[in-house]
């Protein structure tokens, strides 16, 4: 694993903002708070992780539903390596064999020169991610044999190099949950002509009309290394981007600026919609007096949300359930099911 990123989006903020563009024209792709996803009765319905993450729910139409970025590049003879977590409804089905994208590499022209995607065989009610790259018009051409679940997350790594010279590479790795990384790659293609990247897009594309239901999309990642899979609701995550370390009533034990206070901040609020408008919800600031560290416990009613700012900041948060400090509860909804409790009981639920 390498830091900083080279991108970077967890959607935390309930928008597109992290992206250069958005394609929509069925209206099929939104950023929804983890209270509308405990309206539906599907028990992992939540984000990833934090309070928000990205929904394509195709319904008959067929248009793109995608997020572009023209600062996603990887050079001729560079190898990129992409994360992204992906969560199949149990409302998603089809009446016919599909092939779609769910994130495409692109280089001049607009030629897809990379594609990560999934295929469902409708005879069997399968789904299997796949990944294929090319010069151009680049689809899925090998398939993991992991049928993917419904109503689980995964996360989906992809490793591609480029090479005009023939020599192209491209791997596919995939990792249910909390499960330990896939050490060896699920689905692989080799010897390929590739051109450079200049984009790239991630949302839905080529799918049918007859391919309906929700995908839920988190943690975008491109790196110059392997990034792995993150752990869901950690007790101690360091946070590289501004993100919900956790939503409802809780309380945090410690909390540390893990980078240099001169060239970047830290600033814990209590809320869990990325709200930073009222002074008296900001908790804790790692932006004055030399102040890197923090040892509390301090207390949230309605999340903890942690923002970052500065030249490749990072921060880590340390929350206990068991903690034997005055006042230190935890998070007390930390989990899938809790998570979707208090989004049910949420006030604007």
């Amino acid at each position: 694993m390498a830091f900083a990123w080279i991108a970077h989006s967890n959607f935390e903020g309930g928008s597109n903002a992290e992206w250069d563009s958005e394609a929509d024209t069925d209206g099929i792709l939104d950023f929804p708070h983890y209270s509308e996803l405990a309206r539906w009765p599907w028990s992992t319905s939540t984000p990833y992780s934090g309070a928000y993450c990205a929904r394509i729910k195709p319904a008959g139409g067929t248009n793109d539903a995608t997020l572009t970025e023209a600062d996603i590049n990887i050079a001729n003879t560079a190898t990129s390596y992409f994360h992204f977590n992906v969560w199949f409804g149990p409302d998603f089905d089809a009446t016919a064999n599909d092939t779609f994208q769910l994130f495409e590499l692109q280089g001049a022209a607009s030629a897809i020169t990379g594609s990560v995607g999934a295929r469902y065989v409708a005879s069997t009610d399968v789904i299997n991610m796949g990944i294929g790259s090319a010069a151009s018009a680049a689809v899925p051409t090998a398939f993991a044999s992991l049928a993917m679940k419904r109503n689980a997350w995964y996360t989906i790594e992809a490793a591609f190099n480029i090479e005009t010279n023939g020599s192209g590479t491209a791997d596919l790795y995939i990792t249910e949950g909390n499960q330990i990384p896939q050490a060896t790659a699920d689905a692989s293609v080799a010897t390929v002509t590739n051109i450079a990247v200049t984009d790239g897009v991630f949302g839905l594309q080529d799918h049918l009309a007859t391919t309906t239901g929700t995908i839920l999309l988190d943690n975008f990642i491109q790196d110059d290394a392997r990034v792995y899979p993150t752990p869901r609701y950690q007790l101690d995550p360091v946070f590289t981007k501004s993100g919900h370390a956790f939503v409802g009533p809780g309380s945090l034990d410690t909390a540390a600026l893990l980078t240099d206070e001169a060239t970047n901040a830290m600033v814990v609020w209590d809320t869990d919609r990325a709200n930073v408008d009222a002074t008296q919800t900001m908790k804790l600031d790692f932006d004055i007096d030399n102040q890197t560290s923090y040892g509390g416990p301090v207390y949230f009613e309605k999340g903890c949300y942690v923002v970052l700012s500065g030249t490749n900041p990072r921060g880590q948060v340390n929350m206990t359930r068991g903690s034997d400090k005055p006042g230190a509860v935890g998070p007390r909804y930390h989990t899938d099911a809790g998570v979707r409790r208090w989004g049910q009981r949420h006030p604007n639920a």
